[in-house]
């Protein structure tokens, strides 16, 4: 192992695994943070900023770091 080489963030992977569900256009449900009540995110991603590191899902979009449980 390389000692120059970072380490992906937790983000990162996250992220990564969005884009993947994004190009298998496989269905996913998140577990997101919100201030007041445990919100899910369940249907296919439609679109993906990653400059924005936000998905959306349905018209709707979203933080990829607000992301709980993939």
């Amino acid at each position: 192992m390389k000692t120059n080489e970072a380490m992906p963030t937790l983000a990162e992977d996250i992220l990564h695994l969005l884009i993947e569900a994004h190009k298998t256009r496989e269905p996913i449900n998140l577990r997101m943070y919100d201030e007041y009540d445990g919100a899910h995110v369940i249907g296919v991603i439609e679109r993906i900023d990653t400059g924005g590191r936000r998905f959306m899902v349905d018209g709707e979009w979203f933080r990829a770091s607000d992301v709980l449980v993939f």
